[in-house]
């Protein structure tokens, strides 16, 4: 936030806030034993479950928020060249290596990215001459990864999962909103009388 009232008034702001984690789950070992044959293909002892139901997953949800407010009574007062930037870019993964699981029951193996990153800009002025240039920019972009390595087994006695997800519902975190893309239908979304454009979904701006 900054405020001045001289005569002349430069203000440059360009606050920065970036969510770039990393989250990893990695499984290397052995729950329970595959299966094994002998040479000839015969079945030298059975596949043991080490445990009735398996879950693998990674987890994160990352937030970015920049912003910055001016204000300002200068008889010339000139905010240039400002900018608000938020990135959310987390790296989410789980891993399988070279270990073995099998289970009697079911086995998920999943990594879950939620990302959000806001940025707002915001001036006000009561100079007799204002010049105004600033920009608020915001980006979300997750790197979400599940893989199951060379030589790597499972088996599940029920259902085997294997998912790679951004932007879901996990417990403790809030039901994602699909934000508008900007676009509307010039001829049923202006309202004219009230000075207003409605789109298909929120547009998540603040007035």
């Amino acid at each position: 936030t900054s405020k001045g009232g001289g005569a002349v008034d430069v203000q440059v702001i360009n606050p920065k806030a970036n969510a770039k984690g990393t989250t990893t789950t990695r499984m290397l070992g052995r729950i329970g034993r595959k299966s094994s044959t002998d040479a000839a293909g015969n079945l030298l002892s059975p596949s043991a479950a080490g445990a009735q139901n398996v879950t693998l997953s990674a987890q994160s949800a990352d937030q970015a928020n920049a912003g910055f407010s001016t204000a300002s009574g200068g008889l010339i007062t000139v905010t240039a060249g400002s900018s608000a930037n938020a990135d959310s870019a987390p790296v989410v993964t789980t891993e399988i290596g070279a270990g073995e699981i099998v289970a009697s029951g079911d086995v998920a193996i999943d990594a879950i990215a939620n990302t959000d990153a806001d940025a707002t800009a915001d001036t006000r002025s009561g100079g007799v001459v204002r010049v105004t240039s600033f920009s608020a920019n915001a980006s979300a972009d997750a790197t979400v990864n599940t893989t199951l390595m060379d030589n790597s087994f499972v088996e599940a006695g029920g259902t085997l999962s294997v998912d790679a997800k951004h932007g879901v519902k996990t417990q403790g975190t809030p039901t994602p909103v699909a934000l508008s893309d900007g676009t509307f239908d010039a001829a049923s979304g202006v309202n004219v009388g009230a000075n207003a454009i409605t789109f298909d979904k929120p547009h998540g701006l603040q007035t």
